[in-house]
């Protein structure tokens, strides 16, 4: 059974992966980068059913089919859209078999996804789906809390010592793995959460929203690979705050098809949104920076993108995924 509060925030959540690709205003930008990726982890997390999947070979086969496939399929299309016609204008910094190989390399780190950046997040998505999956056999939650403290240990020593090279974005999967373990913890205060009070509400959203300002006016950078101590607890004042918004929201149709739909925006909005910018600079003689550092330009452009993205979900949805789905059946 869909929660709509769940939809609303993963709707929230997509919209500002958008609009914080889109932006280069670096207070914007950072207050975004702050939650967007976390809170998407942690979503995961707390949708995950370990009942659901009583061996690990019907457990890969979900993942692979609805997280490893349509990787694949996404990063075919946007790379052949890169190959024969952005290329052409946006310069080849980088060769074809380069950007190629990010195909199996599955991370930004080396560039080899400098064509659509966003879909390193699939396959460390993925890789996390297989780790947990045997994490949620621990019986005791005291435990898996002990496990996500080692993988943040391992994560911040990745990072220190510069190892961040990792396959399928193994070095951020560990601290994607904080994310995912505390969203799958988080579930059995669901009921509590959802019955706290409208006061009680409020105070949770100025206390969330005035920790998230005070990051960003104090220099905060909202990046865990230099501040992975911080980020933790700023990431989760931000996912709060929004998590809160979205019961107060309660129903949305927009949001909720937004976030139902995420993985498609995720997928495909980065080649768009680069289109937009550069069709609307040329048509107004407006400089692309001028444009990006615009909060006005940045929203409308990102709402472009998303209306542009529609005819894609629903062709994937009509015809493609249900084509996954009877291959792996």
């Amino acid at each position: 059974m869909r929660k709509n509060y769940i939809d609303i925030l993963k709707g929230i959540g997509i919209f500002f992966v958008v609009l914080g690709h889109v932006t280069r205003m670096p207070e914007l930008r950072v207050f975004i980068w702050n939650f967007h990726m976390p809170l998407f982890f942690l979503i995961s997390g707390f949708l995950y059913n370990p009942t659901k999947y009583p061996d690990f070979k019907g457990f890969f086969k979900s993942k692979f089919k609805s997280i490893y496939i349509p990787y694949v399929l996404f990063f075919l299309a946007t790379f052949l859209y890169w190959v024969l016609i952005e290329r052409r204008f946006r310069g080849g910094e980088y060769s074809i078999l380069h950007q190629f190989l990010g195909l199996f390399y599955g991370t930004i780190e080396g560039n080899h996804l400098h064509f659509n950046g966003p879909l390193w997040f699939l396959p460390c998505l993925f890789l996390v789906e297989l780790m947990f999956y045997y994490i949620s056999r621990i019986k005791n939650k005291v435990g898996i809390i002990a496990v996500l403290i080692v993988s943040f240990t391992i994560g911040s020593l990745i990072q220190q010592y510069n190892l961040n090279i990792l396959p399928f974005g193994l070095h951020t999967a560990f601290f994607g793995l904080v994310f995912y373990g505390i969203g799958f913890l988080s579930k059995q205060q669901e009921n509590s959460f959802m019955n706290l009070s409208f006061l009680f509400k409020m105070m949770l959203l100025v206390g969330c929203l005035y920790v998230q300002i005070l990051a960003v006016q104090n220099g905060y950078q909202g990046n865990i690979e230099t501040s992975p101590i911080y980020f933790i607890p700023i990431a989760l004042c931000g996912i709060l705050f929004w998590a809160v918004v979205s019961l107060l929201v309660n129903k949305n149709k927009i949001l909720e098809y937004l976030g139902i739909n995420s993985l498609v925006i995720m997928s495909v909005h980065e080649p768009i949104y680069r289109f937009l910018i550069g069709g609307f600079s040329r048509f107004s003689g407006i400089e692309v920076d001028l444009i990006r550092t615009n909060l006005l330009y940045c929203v409308s452009i990102s709402i472009v993108t998303i209306i542009i993205i529609i005819p894609i979900i629903y062709l994937y949805n009509k015809y493609v995924r249900k084509r996954i789905n009877a291959l792996f059946s």
